[in-house]
């Protein structure tokens, strides 16, 4: 009786495994298909967080056949195995999460919330950057402002601003909140959680798009002053920067031309309170949009490589994974068999063959850190060197989303072969 319920235990055991492997294959192999035709878009790529997001989930499903198959020679305790159950385990909370972030807004959503969601937009442009713009456009802080320039540097935001505001009531109706709506609870329901807060991200850069277009163009005319008054302040001194050879050399000016840094300086001084106070408050505004879109690209990011997987096996089975073997010398007054030696000038010397645990969780939050760093590298330059040195400098910081890898090995070639090789592989 025991061995015929062992027997059917271990069948039971093969069955389920066979099932889980073939659930896991079959959306591996129909990724990779997907992900050898996917558009290959420069402009989608750099600022859409859904298209690089599905990227990213087809990348990771993609790459379960070459686990399978690699798997094959390392045997059952090999590093590929565990891969594959993390990057499994990854996707499975993934969708958890975006299935009760679907019931979450089918239970909640009514014309209220779709009604809540306009009059936040039309109280952005409508009321606070208006009355911002309105408030520049007068005497700031006491500051004595040029009129002409702020008059029209204002307009120009104002009729921007007001112009989007008609073309938003005009095109976002009930029914294209309805259909975002769906499409949200779809993208959780179908591809995670992650997949819904990508398309927060993508709608959040197009709601902010005019806000973006002021805080670009301001800050382009407060680089250029910037700058101008660097140049006339070499000026004064007889120097000028050498754009050949990248250095500040001597140079002997003549009284014509003094004259204009003169006048230029004099303009670029009396200009420059009015650009930055333009500048400072658009800056904070688009502060705020930067800070939330990070935040929602920090949470996908989490939701794409969160060490659920090794965490929990630290917990059950510390030593499933480890840093490997380690053979060490020991001397002490002890006979090989652990008992106290009745000699106790005599000092033995045993090997011991020990594993190296890992350290939790710094070594389970490892891959998403080398993930984290990873990506940081493909950032724009402005972003590499941090945000606020980039507000100071006058570059203009735009939202971009995080350029979701998936870690390991390159994908497999996609054949029918290997796939049903990797089926054969889970029935043996």
């Amino acid at each position: 009786d025991l061995k015929s319920n062992a027997g059917m235990s271990s069948r039971a055991e093969v069955g389920a495994a066979l099932r889980l492997g073939s659930l896991c294959a079959l959306p591996s192999w129909l990724s990779a298909m997907v992900l050898s035709h996917w558009p290959t878009s420069a402009f989608l790529s750099r600022k859409s967080a859904l298209f690089l997001q599905c990227r990213a989930r087809l990348e990771l499903q993609g790459r379960w056949i070459g686990l399978l198959l690699r798997a094959k020679s390392q045997g059952a305790s090999g590093s590929a195995r565990l891969d594959f159950f993390s990057s499994v385990s990854v996707v499975a909370c993934d969708m958890m999460l975006g299935v009760a972030a679907c019931r979450l807004l089918n239970h909640t959503f009514s014309a209220e919330v779709l009604a809540s969601c306009s009059a936040l937009h039309h109280w952005t442009y409508g009321k606070a950057l208006v009355s911002l713009v309105t408030w520049l456009m007068g005497a700031p802080a006491d500051f004595k402002l040029n009129r002409e320039l702020t008059s029209f540097a204002g307009g120009v935001c104002m009729s921007m601003f007001s112009l989007w505001e008609k073309c938003a009531a005009e095109l976002l109706g009930p029914r294209a909140g309805l259909l975002v709506f769906r499409a949200a609870s779809l993208l959780c329901a179908l591809g995670g959680a992650s997949l819904g807060l990508a398309l927060l991200m993508d709608l959040l850069s197009i709601a902010s798009l005019p806000l973006f277009l002021a805080y670009s163009g301001i800050s382009r005319c407060w680089q250029l002053f910037f700058r101008s008054l660097y140049t006339l302040t070499l000026l004064f001194r007889c120097k000028k920067h050498n754009v050949l050879r990248s250095r500040v050399d001597h140079h002997n000016f003549n009284l014509e031309q003094l004259l204009m840094g003169v006048i230029l300086l004099s303009v670029i001084v009396f200009l420059l309170p009015s650009v930055f106070m333009f500048y400072a408050f658009f800056a904070a505004a688009w502060t705020c949009v930067v800070a939330v879109y990070s935040l929602l690209g920090m949470i996908v990011f989490c939701l794409s490589h969160s060490p659920c997987f090794p965490l929990a096996v630290g917990f059950v089975e510390p030593l499933a994974w480890n840093h490997g073997l380690t053979l060490s010398l020991r001397e002490g007054p002890c006979a090989p068999d652990g008992r106290p030696s009745v000699k106790r000038l005599v000092q033995h010397e045993v090997f011991q063959l020990s594993l190296r645990p890992l350290r939790w969780p710094g070594d389970a939050l490892q891959p998403m850190l080398r993930a984290w760093a990873s990506n940081s590298s493909h950032l724009e330059p402005q972003r590499q060197h941090g945000i606020l040195a980039g507000l100071a400098s006058g570059d203009a910081v735009s939202l971009q989303p995080l350029a979701l890898r998936s870690k390991g090995d390159e994908l497999l070639a996609v054949s029918w072969a290997s796939f049903l090789e990797a089926l054969q592989l889970l029935r043996g």
